[in-house]
């Protein structure tokens, strides 16, 4: 079943900032219905700090982390033990990792980004990752750490294939 276009089973939601206490905001009863149709029986909602889906007919495997698991909406934070658990099984040739938050600041008065980015630059550094995808910043941003593309989409998506 495809939804705006997009294949259901393909389609993956990562938490933001504004995603933060979601369950104590007034919501509509439609609006999480309609997530629901295609999170709940496709399983590709974030559960966990660190989901993993290891796709062995596509050969990658997929990382998504909550980056916002610590209810703070100023900056970003990955559990790096939870991501260190993660990627040791990630066993695709290649790895990327979904989340919000870049992991560098943009400039010097940006402060919104991963908070512990060191240590997670050096985990994957270690195990191997081939592409970062982030959302946050409203504007598409692309630059290569240690072979790895970080690629941020901007706040509607951007065009990952001229990026990548």
């Amino acid at each position: 079943q495809r939804i705006l276009n997009i294949n259901k089973q393909r389609t993956f939601i990562c938490p933001g900032n504004h995603d933060i206490d979601i369950s104590k905001r007034e919501i509509s009863k439609e609006y999480i219905n309609r997530i629901n149709e295609v999170t709940i029986p496709n399983n590709c909602i974030i559960t966990e700090k660190v989901n993993l889906l290891n796709n062995k007919e596509d050969n990658f495997s997929l990382l998504i982390a909550n980056s916002c698991f610590h209810n703070n909406h100023k900056f970003g934070e990955i559990d790096l033990e939870e991501f260190r658990k993660k990627i040791e099984m990630a066993n695709m040739s290649n790895k990327i990792l979904m989340l919000h938050h870049h992991i560098l600041p943009i400039d010097r008065n940006d402060n919104s980004h991963l908070s512990n980015s060191y240590g997670l630059i050096k985990i994957f550094d270690k195990f191997g990752l081939n592409y970062i995808i982030h959302g946050h910043r409203h504007s598409e941003l692309k630059i290569k750490i240690n072979g790895c593309k970080v690629i941020g989409v901007g706040a509607l998506g951007g065009e990952v294939e001229k990026m990548a």
